[in-house]
């Protein structure tokens, strides 16, 4: 006789963190089309497992997908399912500004000495093949020759010249999700790296 899965199988903390390194954090997601991206700035969010990503074309043609969480304070980015954004990223909490492909460019009332360049974005994986694209959420090295960007013309064509299939395996690097179990640091202006608390400051608004 046919039982239902025990209860662990629905209710169970456990089981469900393993089902989302399993399904989510372990593997390829196909998250849109390079076609919905035609133009630098146009953008989507994707929500995977505990996460929200922006995918986005940068100036240069090349595609990013980063998680849609500001690294000061743990806000969220960009609430719109899609739109476009006008040259950079802001965050509405501190104003943090960021370039499309995730780089830090102002972070306003930060002490003397403040480093722009250790607090960029994080990145998920990302790849394009066959016009599709593909993110994964563990932080990636595509290859020693390409970095971490993705969806130009040559890229590709140098996906389709590896005999088609899912984008290549990602090397085993730190987790971007918020399993970090990093907590905000304290303090109004004390950069973050964690994720969490992202509903924490109210809704955030992109620049369309």
């Amino acid at each position: 006789m046919h039982t239902t899965l025990p209860r662990r199988f629905y209710a169970d903390p456990d089981f469900y963190r393993s089902e989302l390194e399993r399904f989510y954090f372990n593997r390829w997601i196909c998250a849109g089309r390079a076609d919905q991206l035609p133009n630098s700035g146009d953008y989507f969010t994707r929500s995977l497992a505990d996460e929200s990503i922006i995918v986005t074309r940068d100036s240069a043609g090349a595609i990013h997908a980063l998680f849609n969480v500001c690294r000061h304070r743990g806000t969220r980015l960009c609430e719109q399912a899609e739109g476009r954004f006008v040259e950079r990223i802001q965050c509405p909490y501190h104003a943090w500004t960021y370039d499309l492909s995730g780089r830090l460019l102002a972070a306003p009332h930060m002490a003397a000495g403040f480093n722009k360049e250790d607090y960029p974005l994080h990145r998920a994986g990302c790849d394009v093949w066959d016009g599709h694209i593909f993110i994964h959420l563990r932080r990636s090295v595509l290859d020693a020759r390409e970095d971490s960007a993705c969806g130009s013309s040559e890229r590709e064509g140098a996906s389709e010249a590896r005999g088609g299939g899912a984008p290549r395996a990602l090397s085993d690097g730190p987790s971007a999700s918020a399993r970090d179990s990093l907590e905000p640091l304290r303090g109004a202006h004390a950069p973050s790296n964690s994720r969490r608390g992202k509903e924490r400051w109210g809704p955030a608004r992109c620049k369309k």
